[in-house]
């Protein structure tokens, strides 16, 4: 998912989400969001790409035109100008940090939640970035679920004002979180 800060609430305020499913492909489903102000300013945007899980085999599913319709798409209403693209991942990176996932982390689907990633990134992240850094932009892109009892080696890495995290488990790459 990719999310964009363009005015940050304050404690108390009024705030209206509204949410619609953008586009609908074999494989993947997408859905946007924005936050308005009580004046109807947008204050913030996101955009999101979901797959369809069986979740007894745990493999994605082809989305049919049936399931589709359901979802009554807005193809003309897009909060971002582009699609999500991967982040690049580089071996290069400042240092390593390990990562155990607890209960805390795990949704539902019984795999580690959305928001767990972030919170994640943000244990990772130096103290004086943690610290100092405000970010109004967040992209992750999700490569293989994460389970709980896990332990991620997560890899900072930082270009230019981007602050990258990568979590991987047996040299493969679960997550890449981008903060600027």
């Amino acid at each position: 998912w990719k999310m964009k800060v363009i005015k940050r609430p304050k404690y108390n305020d009024e705030i209206k989400a509204e949410t619609w499913s953008r586009k609908v492909e074999r494989l993947y489903a997408y859905r946007d969001f924005q936050l308005k102000d009580k004046y109807g300013n947008i204050i913030a945007i996101g955009t999101s790409r979901w797959i369809f899980v069986d979740t007894d085999r745990r493999r994605p599913v082809r989305l049919t035109a049936d399931i589709a319709d359901l979802y009554e798409s807005e193809t003309d209403k897009s909060v971002f100008h582009e699609e999500i693209k991967d982040i690049e991942y580089e071996e290069d990176y400042i240092f390593k940090k390990e990562y155990y996932i607890q209960r805390r982390d795990i949704d539902i689907n019984e795999h580690m939640h959305n928001l767990s990633y972030l919170d994640m990134a943000y244990e990772i992240l130096p103290d004086d970035i943690y610290k100092n850094k405000i970010f109004d932009n967040v992209r992750i892109v999700y490569k293989k679920e994460i389970v709980y009892g896990e332990n991620i080696e997560c890899y900072y890495s930082q270009h230019n004002d981007k602050y990258i995290i990568t979590a991987k488990s047996k040299d493969k790459i679960n997550a890449v979180i981008e903060l600027y």
